[in-house]
């Protein structure tokens, strides 16, 4: 009687496991993306107590194996004024703008980058820059600009794990992030002319992996 129960029992397992619905496996998003940003600063005195400032910047975002998704490169000039307390206030006064999305023209040549000891990044490219008044309106066309830029990691790399979830109903994910990031200064040329030297920078990488439950 003991071995018919188990030969009923292990003929119902097989049973169930031809009836079960199958169920899929939940979809799982994975992205690993390195960053290269830095921003030139400079300044011309206008009067006693004016001055205006110029902002360069260049941001490359790329995969782990080289692959650049997205760069742009801008100009913001601004109209400072200082009053007696030292408050700064600043007004826009011009921009430019672009990037490997818009306008078209944009070539990026080389961007190399360490992703494991954060050492150093190169960038070669040419942007087709769209100008902007103070109140955002394009004037006149594209204008094209050729920059290179080196960044070269300083001192410890600082590491980063954070883990985000969201439950509500049948809509149910995780996220797990991991980050690698290092003090950096980065030099470049703009169209030939010197950029100078400077740490506002952001240079390293993060990996993510996303999972989806849905009922």
């Amino acid at each position: 009687m003991q071995r018919s129960g188990v030969l009923l029992v292990i003929a119902g397992v097989f049973l169930l496991g031809l009836t079960a619905p199958a169920y899929a496996s939940p979809p799982v998003f994975k992205s690993k993306m390195t960053t290269a940003e830095a921003f030139w600063h400079s300044e011309q005195v206008t009067g006693a107590n004016t001055f205006t400032d110029t902002t360069w910047y260049v941001g490359v975002f790329a995969g782990f194996d080289g692959t650049v998704q997205y760069s742009d490169l801008y100009q913001d000039v601004e109209d400072c004024t200082a009053d007696s307390t030292g408050n700064v206030s600043c007004t826009e006064v011009s921009s430019k703008f672009g990037d490997t999305q818009f306008p078209p023209g944009t070539t990026i040549f080389s961007f190399t980058m360490d992703t494991s000891g954060l050492t150093s990044a190169h960038l070669d490219g040419t942007y087709q820059l769209q100008s902007f008044d103070q109140n955002g309106n394009p004037v006149g066309s594209p204008e094209s600009d050729h920059i290179v830029a080196d960044w070269t990691g300083m001192g410890p790399i600082a590491k980063t794990h954070s883990k985000f979830s969201f439950h509500q109903k049948c809509i149910h994910f995780q996220a797990t992030d991991k980050g690698r990031t290092r003090a950096a200064d980065a030099t470049g040329t703009l169209n030939g002319t010197p950029l100078g030297t400077t740490s506002d920078t952001f240079f390293g990488g993060d990996a993510t992996l996303q999972v989806d439950h849905s009922c």
